[in-house]
Formats: structure tokens, sequence, C-alpha cells
């Protein structure tokens, strides 16, 4: 799979980070009734967003998922990357995506706001 940059301009809330769980033969996981929490980290390691709750499943059943911005997520430039990591109803855990960065970029907006 394929992850591509999300880009996104300073102190917007949109583009969610929309993401999709699938297993290794690219079939959609069921994740109904799963939680989910969210993780960012600046390009030298620093956690910026720790487990932040706001993880909306769009469409459960096919795994599909979106983190929503909030507050001041997005007020600081840079490169990031993120993770998802969901818990199934019958427990244990995983984390999306497994094998690469999840790049994110906060561009600078023209204004303050």
């Amino acid at each position: 799979m394929t992850i591509e940059v999300l880009n996104i301009k300073q102190h917007d809330l949109q583009p969610y980070y929309r993401s999709k769980v699938v297993d290794s033969d690219g079939i959609a996981v069921d994740c109904t009734g799963a939680s989910a929490v969210f993780t960012m980290v600046d390009s030298t390691g620093t956690i910026v967003i720790n487990r932040s709750p706001n993880v909306t499943f769009t469409n459960a059943a096919l795994g599909e998922m979106e983190y929503r911005w909030s507050g001041t997520d997005t007020d600081i430039t840079g490169k990031y990357s993120i993770e998802f990591e969901v818990t199934p109803l019958t427990g244990g855990k995983f984390t999306v995506p497994v094998t690469e960065k999840a790049p994110v970029k906060i561009w600078p907006s023209l204004d303050d706001q």
C-alpha cells in the first residue's frame, strides 16, 4: 500500500487524515466496534499529538477511519509522521501503517488564522 503525504495549511482543520485498515493481502479489515487513537511526531521524533481519541470510523466494516484535526493540532509548520493504534472489540491492538511512515506536511499560512 502506498502512503501519500497529507498536505495541510497551518491553522486549517481539514482535510482530515484518512486511513484504511487492510490485511497483508490488501483486504479490508472489519473494525466494527473498535476504538482508535492517533499519534503524530515531528521530524526529530518528538511527540506533538499523543494518543488523541479524535479518530472516527467512517465505514468500520471496511476499516475506514479518519483523524479529525482540532484546536492547535496544525499550528506549527513542518514535516510530521503519524500512526493510528486500533483496539478491536476482541482485544489486543495493532498499529496502522505497519511498514511505512505516514507523512504530514503543514505548510505556512499567509495569515495567523
